[in-house]
């Protein structure tokens, strides 16, 4: 296959330039493919380049008001975007794309003026070299040196050290609970799903740009418990059975009552508001949690987000600094009397990884020319290794521990924003009873109305409306990740463990779950699916409790 992608406006129009196979025979398709390369790269001119790239952007530049005009605003009943809808291209428009792979996947850069081959071969737009054909540009030699573009964001120097007292404290990461483990097991998921995605754009996206922020608020959304997710009927996965990535918006025949429901990442939304479900500003509040939206997490960062803070009217409150790839914890407090105003002083973290996946793998930056076969080897054994840790429950503080702090950290937070302090008059037992009859919004409610009562709702953690993990033995007999539910109608508690859903298995697992992120509008993240089938194993063993790195996180007090 050869796909051509065309970057406007930091959205990609994704094209599939390969002749119909039914007009190819087998002994010609290498050849066909390279042909439908060829062509593309000789669509772009050498001579008159900059009249052609005035007509590029200008033909782009219309395809997107079509696109803001008549497709992406909803303003009634959700519609299935047809084949005309998409015009020749084989998705809609995206700025978070689900790119295709192919022997050649050619890129043409409006913005940044690059022409990009298999998503790591880097050229300028106006002076490609054409002396070789196609093949000779998937692998730039030392003769391309002069000709090489990145697309890449330039990154700022890194600052060491903050501008206010501070002190580095360490926070809390062992993860103790079920609720727990499945929080950072979502998270795993959701880097798992897009981590291709970065690993491809992720460097070229600036703090203020739709994916950075959707991805951002997304992990911030679920690290924080908020995250509701969509399930289905048992022993069936409607989603299975079509290509949901051009649906865009869900209503009640698949969303039920979750409806109505943007797709994650799709550029869908309201007559009159913006795409997505997160702020458009890269500094806001979560809650009373301060959020930085930053390239590089580094004292500069912290600085800034800290005087924004100040300036925002707060004296006391806790801060988060975040990147793609890392995210500092903090909290700024400031004690003052009746004579004097004190400074603020901060308790800040040192940057922590979110997960496994590093800036370094990203494909938009300079790097030297690898060994093809070297290069895969690595690339495999990277993605192997990957997947293997991802499934590793044991392992999750030690290869998320951003995400398995950024738990415990939200949480805290969330405790500290409670309405009350007071326990309550009745004994604690009957609050829980109580608690197993609540909906769930009711429940959602309860957890912001003292300490005491988000204890007692998180002993039994929502997933859905139907469905809540318990404490419970997990199972370490399988690599797996496992654990117990309990339906809320009949009060049956079932052992679950994790299993991949293999495209064309008609037995579909028990429990398969979606997560649903922001308030008003909402996304479903559809590519995020975490599939469970029942366990009447053996249960042995208790929920292994991870030995902590410190004792009592300053972020915890």
């Amino acid at each position: 296959m050869a796909f051509e992608m065309v970057r406007f406006n930091g959205r990609y129009y994704i094209e599939d330039t390969t002749p119909p196979m039914e007009d190819m025979d087998d002994q010609d398709w290498d050849f066909d493919v390279e042909t439908a390369g060829q062509e593309v790269l000789d669509s772009i001119p050498s001579r008159g380049y900059r009249k052609w790239l005035k007509q590029m952007r200008t033909k782009y530049a219309a395809k997107q008001r079509y696109f803001d005009r008549y497709v992406f605003p909803i303003s009634g009943a959700p519609h299935d975007p047809t084949p005309s809808r998409r015009q020749e291209f084989i998705q809609l428009p995206s700025e978070l794309p689900q790119a295709p792979w192919g022997p050649f996947n050619l890129i043409i850069n409006l913005d940044r003026e690059v022409f990009t081959v298999n998503y790591d071969a880097h050229y300028k737009l106006g002076d490609i070299p054409r002396d070789n054909g196609v093949w000779d540009l998937v692998f730039p030699g030392a003769h391309h040196e002069s000709r090489l573009a990145f697309p890449a964001l330039e990154l700022p120097e890194r600052v060491e050290g903050i501008g206010y007292a501070s002190r580095t404290v360490t926070p809390r990461s062992c993860i103790e609970d079920p609720r727990e483990h499945w929080l950072v097991r979502v998270l795993a998921e959701v880097i798992n799903k897009f981590a291709t995605t970065i690993r491809q754009f992720g460097r070229e996206w600036a703090p203020g740009s739709f994916p950075f922020r959707e991805l951002t608020f997304a992990l911030l959304w679920i690290a924080s418990g908020k995250a509701k997710f969509l399930s289905f009927p048992r022993g069936t996965c409607p989603h299975r059975g079509f290509e949901l990535p051009d649906r865009g918006y869900f209503g009640q025949d698949l969303a039920g009552e979750s409806a109505p429901l943007f797709e994650f990442g799709s550029l869908f939304h309201r007559r009159g508001q913006p795409s997505g479900v997160s702020p458009t500003e890269t500094m806001y509040w979560f809650d009373d949690v301060l959020i930085s939206l930053v390239l590089v997490v580094d004292g500069g960062a912290v600085t800034a987000a800290v005087a924004w803070g100040l300036e925002q009217g707060r004296s006391n409150f806790q801060l988060i600094v975040m990147s793609l790839f890392e995210v500092v914890l903090g909290e700024v407090s400031t004690k003052s009397d009746q004579n004097s105003a004190k400074d603020p002083f901060v308790k800040i973290s040192d940057p922590l990884q979110l997960s496994p996946l590093r800036e370094e793998e990203c494909m938009s930056t300079p790097r030297e020319c690898p060994d093809p076969v070297k290069k895969d080897i690595e690339e495999h054994r990277a993605t192997c290794s990957h997947f293997a840790l991802q499934q590793d429950n044991r392992s999750k503080t030690h290869f998320y521990p951003g995400f398995a702090s950024l738990i415990k950290f939200l949480d805290v937070a969330a405790r500290r924003c409670s309405a009350v302090k007071s326990t309550g008059m009745l004994p604690a037992e009957m609050y829980c009873k109580i608690l197993d009859h609540v909906d769930y919004p009711t429940w959602r409610t309860c957890l912001t109305v003292s300490p005491a009562f988000r204890s007692y709702c998180l002993l039994k953690c929502r997933i859905d409306d139907r469905w809540r993990i318990v404490p419970g033995p997990a199972r370490y007999d399988t690599p797996f990740f496992s654990f117990d539910v309990e339906d809320r109608h009949t009060m049956q508690t079932i052992p679950l463990k994790e299993t991949k859903y293999q495209r064309g298995d008609h037995g579909n697992p028990v429990f398969n779950w979606m997560p649903i992120v922001g308030a008003e509008p909402r996304a479903l993240m559809v590519n995020v699916v975490l599939d469970y089938q029942e366990d009447w194993g053996d249960v042995a063993g208790e929920i292994d409790r991870e030995e902590d790195v410190t004792d009592v996180s300053d972020e915890s007090e």
